[in-house]
């Protein structure tokens, strides 16, 4: 951002992120647990000499840790009645929205959760709840470019929601 306030685009230079990644799964009959768990180490390699100012620590919206898992369930319930019933969770580290440590977003963590029973092979019913936990971190610090400077701004994850969905297939 310029010193009047207005936001401009430039090339900062050239950046990197190594980084590992681990997805390990588990299938034990009619259970799934899959997971994934990601660390990286994201930095601007080369300052470009027009870029104004100084990198503090990595690249914008990259986080250091991320990850997630999920366990489900599948499997018949009663006669002409299967369920699936699942759990996941996701984890995004905390990062920043610029160069500088002034504006930081996350780290954001969500469970979600669904039930689907599928009756007869044709019709399905489906209840899933979106931000269980009911979470309102900040996954996104990003608001009017005029008033950064007078505080905080985020944008929360929708709030905890509740989902009724029903399907044919004929």
């Amino acid at each position: 951002m310029r010193a009047d306030g207005l936001t401009f685009t430039t090339n900062a230079g050239d950046g990197s992120n190594t980084g590992l990644e681990v997805s390990p799964r588990l299938h034990l009959g009619p259970w799934r647990l899959e997971a994934t768990l990601t660390l990286s180490d994201p930095e601007l390699t080369k300052l470009h000499p027009g870029f104004p100012a100084v990198p503090e620590g990595g690249l914008p919206g990259a986080a250091h840790i991320s990850g997630g898992a999920s366990l489900s369930w599948r499997g018949p319930l009663i006669d002409g009645v299967d369920l699936l019933a699942a759990l996941d969770y996701s984890h995004a580290g905390r990062t920043h929205l610029t160069f500088t440590k002034g504006i930081s977003q996350g780290p954001v963590d969500l469970l979600n959760g669904r039930l689907v029973f599928d009756i007869a092979d044709s019709l399905s019913v489906g209840l899933s709840v979106g931000n269980m936990l009911d979470t309102a971190a900040n996954q996104f610090a990003y608001g009017n470019p005029f008033t950064l400077s007078g505080g905080p701004q985020t944008t929360p994850p929708r709030p905890r929601t509740v989902r009724l969905s029903f399907g044919w297939s004929g």
